[in-house]
């Protein structure tokens, strides 16, 4: 197919990017290619990403492999090992061997770096391209891919998954608690908390007759078994330390009685290059030092090679990062002392030198490049000596080789301290480099486990403007890597990259590196959900700027309307965007930035209770889109779904069908049926079909593509979202069972993508409760939204509309479980934040009305309940109509007020009519059609109520459509 030809796929981008209910175009275009479910996806046989070669040395542990197959055999039931022990005694080891052994029993094999998340999700994003070949080029991110790969695992079984490096039991639980498919294998020096998760393996040091013959095998020359056995004693049959004395005797041909002397050398201090941690890491020292001065003797660049390694991860260094590798600056060049001087000097300051011609620029300072000739000798000999593992694409180092040798000492400190700023300005220049779009998502996964390694390594105290650029730029791969829960780590990074900032720059906020990170943390906190510290500094700005933020303009601006609306205030963000949008034109703007700026403006409009505005401004919309990019065009297809749903929402549902319809086969016709952006078109298609009154041919879209899609969408959460609306529509059908279900199970996966404080999480909480109600489970809808209304409290704050609407959802669970004495304050509250909120459209006020009457005639003032509910009918009737579902609502429960005060005639009469209005209007899945005619019963039987005490607890109105301007009935209302 040409590239012309091809169709393209969209993609978010930036931190925390996500397109929710409207896409403004801030989106970016990449060639699509078609998907496959899962369960479609076979792995070819022998399929093994292990990063290493079998071991061909591999001896004694015999009696731990059996143990392993033992515990891992399927008939026990055990999915997980862990094999826990000190750093160096072959835990690594003893699960590749494992591997290796029993390959034919497991497909695929496959190892995942546990110690780093982003390396994890690198390392499962490859697998899903070895087993999907199309998911890279399709322009799916990492973590999407890494999602499909937890997918593939959970639906396959056979497999062996090998945790390497777990630092603690919380780094694997997520994995543990989702993948029972096939068996794990975890390494780990962490012995304790394993033990109610999975089964564990202690594992020492090696026997003295294994250590014995490792070492016969690995010296090349032989020598007499005693004195191995010996020098195996001498090094406490540590395999690390076997394999690294080894490579001494046969690189420098040694006897092993002349390297039991130097071992023994009482002037050979074995700390004499720092302190250790334990007995390992002192048996590692005395055999380094005496290996690494050999090396050094060979090749003069060799021990700072290894330094410079040891500030990277110890897995996978690629060789090219090592390509701009310098001269130990801890050593005099031989040049003059003024170039010397100017790389002592901080950041800002050395710019500064440099154009005044003080020093030169890195391309021409005191210490040279090394030739890539000079690099691959050093590393052959550290290869020699098995200080590095080699490979041609890659370096591996011990943990413990890397601890020993960035361990500095008075006399070779300054050599540890120059390797560390190498290792940052390689870095540096590393991430300089990488292309900032999908092409650069494979060097970002080779990069990123290096980062954390170097920062987590280094101090905050050591910090310099080129560490701040490394610390932003994680920032950046974390938040397109990670989940929004996860935004605490992202804001870390941005705030030691600011303090790093303000002690290296003089010039304050005005310069360009800090202006730019204090964009970059504004859309972490938003990413965050730290909405209202990012308006805080968004305002902040825009008072700098100019008065009363009218400094603000482009992404800031944008980004303080983003927060306003996300915290329910689009009156403020009207005036920002109306001004934005006058600039976008008058400057004669990109079409698309404009569609993107009036659609945000019309949202506002929208969400400010001002309906005809916005559908205006969504018509001009689609018409500048059609005329200016056709019909075909992916962004005219969102100002079409746009405007579909400003239609729903003015009660024009019918047009919002067929624009909806015409949007879903475009789309299908530019991406294929199962792309996102058709998922999500079609969870439009399904509420616009409720909103029509067809919730049959609603749940019949959302159940086609909840099977279409499978798990492929997961990280997206377009499955969860259908599921979402999908209970919505069992709510309103009157399948209180399905509901709550399928609102589990959707619950769930939100709060892992997103966590339990994000604020669709809340509203996702909220519509469970409901369908609690719905179900009749009063009792146990309480505790969950008592707990939910502390929440939103502490995300939104007390009088937020989400935080109301929580309140009043509590009050009716309250008031249907019988405790009126707590229901009444809450729903009194609730109405009084309603009435004094501006913008508030009439139906919601009339629903606060109604739940505060029913609260009243349950706790006994029937004479105040009354003269409430002929003041709620007779404004609902104004504002609503006969066929609003708050009018029959309210007609209801003045009915049920009417029968508790003994005027039966005047309750018969309205019931009869609520039950004509209800089964004429409202859908037959209306919990009011089928509860009305069950009042009109008790009514005319025997034990009819005669007292508010007597007339039973009445939940009220669910709030669902609350936030429409139409006004029907609740699923599952009870007025």
């Amino acid at each position: 197919m040409a590239s012309e030809e091809r169709p393209e796929q969209f993609i978010a981008s930036g931190i925390g990017s996500t397109a929710v209910k409207y896409n403004f175009g801030l989106i970016q275009h990449h060639t699509h290619l078609p998907f496959l479910p899962t369960a479609e996806v076979a792995a070819h046989d022998g399929l093994i990403r292990l990063s290493e070669p079998r071991n061909q040395v591999f001896v004694g542990r015999e009696r731990e492999l059996a143990r392993l197959r033992d515990a891992l055999r399927p008939e026990d039931g055990r999915t997980a090992v862990v094999i826990h022990g000190m750093g160096g005694v072959g835990k690594t080891a003893l699960a590749l061997e494992y591997a290796y052994r029993y390959r034919e029993d497991h497909n695929p094999i496959l190892r995942l770096p546990a110690d780093s998340p982003v390396g994890m999700t690198a390392a499962l994003a490859a697998f899903a391209d070895d087993l999907n070949h199309l998911l890279e080029p399709s322009g799916l991110s990492p973590d999407q891919r890494a999602t499909w790969a937890k997918n593939w695992l959970q639906g396959h079984g056979g497999w062996l998954l090998i945790l390497d490096n777990a630092e603690r039991p919380a780094d694997v639980d997520a994995l543990l608690g989702s993948l029972v498919g096939g068996r794990i294998l975890i390494t780990t020096r962490q012995a304790t908390g394993w033990h109610a998760r999975c089964g564990t393996l202690a594992l020492d040091e090696l026997s003295e007759d294994a250590a014995v013959e490792l070492l016969e095998r690995l010296v090349v020359d032989g020598g007499e078994r005693a004195r191995f056995r010996e020098l195996a004693g001498e090094l406490g049959c540590l395999p690390l330390a076997l394999e690294q004395a080894a490579a001494y005797l046969n690189q420098t041909r040694t006897d092993p009685s002349g390297y039991l002397a130097l071992l023994r050398d009482p002037s050979a201090d074995p700390l004499a290059i720092g302190p250790r941690r334990d007995e390992h890491e002192r048996t590692v020292a005395r055999v380094w030092q005496h290996s690494l001065r050999a090396a050094q003797d060979e090749n003069p660049y060799a021990t700072y090679v290894l330094r410079v390694l040891s500030w990277f991860a110890p897995d996978q260094v690629p060789r090219s990062l090592l390509g701009r590798l310098r001269e130990d600056r801890s050593a005099p060049s031989g040049r003059t002392a003024r170039r010397l001087w100017g790389w002592t000097l901080p950041y800002a300051r050395r710019r500064w030198a440099q154009r005044a011609g003080w020093v030169t620029e890195r391309g021409r300072t005191a210490h040279r490049e090394l030739t890539g000739l000079e690099i691959d000798r050093a590393l052959g000999v550290l290869h020699a000596y098995s200080l590095i593992k080699l490979d041609r694409e890659s370096v591996k180092v011990h943990r413990l080789v890397q601890s020993v040798a960035r361990t500095p000492d008075p006399a070779r400190g300054r050599s540890v301290r120059a390797a560390r700023q190498e290792a940052v300005e390689l870095l540096l220049g590393a991430v300089l480099d990488v292309p900032d779009d999908t092409r650069g998502w494979v060097r970002e996964r080779e990069l990123v486990p290096h980062l954390e390694a170097l920062l987590r390594l280094t101090g905050p105290a050591d910090d310099g403007v080129d560490t701040a650029v490394l610390l932003v730029r994680l920032a950046n791969y974390s938040s397109r890597w990670s989940r929004p829960q996860e935004g605490a780590l992202v804001l870390g990074h941005l705030e030691r990259a600011d303090v790093a900032l303000r002690r290296n720059i003089v010039w304050g906020g005005s310069h360009p590196a800090r202006s730019a990170l204090s964009s970059n943390y504004t859309e972490a906190l938003i990413y965050a959900g730290e909405l209202e510290r990012a308006v805080d500094r968004l305002e902040h700005e825009g008072r700098w700027r100019g008065p009363r933020g009218r400094g603000l303009t482009g992404s800031s601006l944008i980004r303080l309307a983003r927060c306003y609306m996300e915290l329910g205030r689009p009156e403020q963000a009207i005036p920002l965007l109306t001004r934005e949008l006058a600039a976008v034109m008058s400057g004669g703007g990109d079409v698309r930035r404009t569609l993107g700026v009036r659609g945000r403006l019309a949202a506002a409009y929208q969400a400010a209770g001002w309906p005809e505005h916005a559908v205006a401004m969504f018509e001009r919309n689609l018409f500048d889109a059609e005329a200016a990019l056709g019909g075909q065009d992916a962004d005219t297809c969102d100002a079409r779904e746009n405007l579909a749903d400003a239609y729903a929402a003015s009660q024009d549902p019918l047009r919002a069908v067929e624009l909806y319809r015409q949007s879903l086969a475009v789309r299908e016709a530019l991406f294929g049926p199962r792309h996102p952006a058709v998922f999500a078109c079609r969870i439009g298609l399904a509420l616009t079909y409720e909103e029509a009154g067809e919730p049959g041919r609603a749940a019949e879209v959302l159940d086609h593509g909840i099977a279409e899609a499978g798990g492929l969408f997961d990280e997206t959460l377009i499955v969860p979202a259908m599921r979402s609306h999908r209970a919505r529509v069992a709510v309103g059908a009157g399948q209180p069972e399905q509901a709550l279900a399928l609102h589990e199970e959707s619950l769930a996966d939100w709060i892992t993508a997103r966590g339990d404080r994000h604020p669709d999480v809340l509203h996702l909480k909220r519509a469970f409760a409901v369908a609690l109600m719905g179900a009749g489970e009063e009792e146990r809808a309480v505790p969950f939204l008592e707990e939910g209304l502390a929440l939103a409290e502490d995300v939104f704050g007390g009088s937020h509309a989400e935080t109301t609407a929580v309140r009043q959802l509590l009050g009716r669970a309250l008031l249907a479980a019988g405790d009126t004495r707590r229901a009444v304050p809450l729903l009194e509250r609730a109405l009084l934040e309603l009435e004094s909120a501006a913008g508030v459209r009439p139906a919601p006020v009339l629903v606060a009305r109604v739940d505060r009457a029913s609260a009243y005639r349950e706790s006994g003032d029937l004479e105040r309940a009354v003269s409430l509910l002929e003041g709620a009918l007779y404004d609902a009737e104004a504002h609503c109509g006969r066929r609003g579902g708050v009018t029959v609502a309210a007609r209801t429960a003045l009915a049920r007020t009417y029968a508790a005060t003994g005027d039966t005639h005047r309750a018969v009469s309205l019931l009869t009519t609520a039950a004509a209005d209800a089964e004429r209007f409202l859908g037959p899945g209306e919990p009011l059609v089928r509860r009305i005619p069950r009042y009109l019963a008790e009514l005319a039987g025997p034990g009819r109520p005669g007292a508010g005490s007597q007339a039973g607890s009445a939940p009220a109105i669910p709030d669902q459509y609350e936030r429409q301007g139409e006004a029907r009935a609740e699923p599952g209302a009870q007025p």
